[in-house]
């Protein structure tokens, strides 16, 4: 696998979809940050960086991310709790997710809220929930809006459970419409699942139906395309995913290097061997000294060696 900039693909569909710096961080965070990000001058964590990547209309499973060994422990922990809820074992989402108090971001405090208020029912939660990235969530015109994927599902249901939707079929067909132009195949797959099973539940005229049907036609076609089926309502698993050490690791003994040798000039031998083992996260500045060491193109994100850019597009 081949490690990309990250910063430089935002910016390339960013221009090609004509979406403007300030819609895309919308909720999320300070243009200066993002500027430099898109320049490779800072890197940001794997949640904010697949935030903007599903802003932007893409999926993630394409990448996969180097974290440090705290983010890495953290996705397991995730991926516990939906693949409990995908099972319908909610009691047991429900005492995992309280297990956990500590909240890193505003990312982690959504996914907890959320997951905490579809658990319990809570509708006022969710719209917490909603509110951090969304913050003028009553105001919302979905031409304007980068919304990523999570986003529009969380949206979905929010606007469901309060009555939004079902009192009003333009809601729905609006956010299809979003769906059908807004995202890649991959996405619009797992959404057009639960649009279409919420507008079933709407009275329908006879427009409406031919509406239904033709998405029910494209939602098949996808399904077939991915050799997937997803529930009207399920949380994705991604394992798209690798501790940072990890990685060095494997690439050190590839060059057959020891740590004495990778680690000189940049940190103690005994600094590098707590890294290496995930007890010790390193600086990013130490971190590009040991990518170039290895002859490694630095970036946080790796994808395979044949990725072109418009596998994404």
């Amino acid at each position: 696998m081949k490690t990309i900039d990250i910063g430089a693909l935002c910016y390339r569909v960013r221009k090609r979809r004509d979406i403007s710096q300030e819609k895309l961080i919308y909720g999320i965070c300070k243009q200066s940050a993002y500027s430099k990000f898109e320049k490779n001058e800072i890197a940001l964590s794997k949640d904010m960086t697949e935030r903007l990547l599903k802003r932007l209309g893409l999926s993630s499973s394409n990448f996969l991310f180097l974290i440090s060994q705290k983010d890495y422990e953290y996705q397991k922990w995730k991926k516990h709790i939906l693949k409990l809820i995908n099972d319908k074992d909610y009691d047991k989402a429900l005492e995992a997710l309280e297990s956990r108090e500590e909240k890193e971001n505003d990312f982690q405090r959504q996914f907890h809220l959320f997951i905490l208020g579809y658990l319990t029912n809570d509708l006022n939660m969710i719209q917490q929930a909603l509110l951090i990235t969304l913050p003028k969530l009553n105001h919302i015109y979905l031409p304007e809006m980068a919304l990523s994927a999570d986003e529009m599902k969380m949206l979905l249901y929010y606007w469901k459970k309060e009555g939004r939707i079902l009192q009003n079929t333009n809601v729905i067909k609006n956010c299809m419409e979003y769906t059908d132009l807004y995202y890649s195949d991959e996405e619009k797959a797992k959404l057009f699942s639960y649009e279409l099973d919420i507008m079933k539940q709407i009275m329908m005229d006879e427009k409406d139906q031919l509406l239904y049907r033709y998405f029910s036609m494209k939602r098949d076609a996808l399904f077939h395309q991915y050799h997937f089926h997803h529930d009207a309502l399920s949380f994705e698993i991604a394992n798209n995913s690798m501790p940072l050490h990890t990685y060095l690791y494997n690439k050190r003994i590839e060059k057959n290097m020891t740590q004495e040798e990778i680690s000189e000039n940049i940190c103690s031998v005994v600094t590098y061997s707590r890294f290496e083992s995930g007890k010790q996260d390193m600086n990013s500045n130490s971190i590009k000294q040991l990518f170039h060491k290895l002859n490694l193109e630095y970036g946080f994100v790796l994808c395979d060696d044949h990725w072109q850019f418009d596998d994404v597009l």
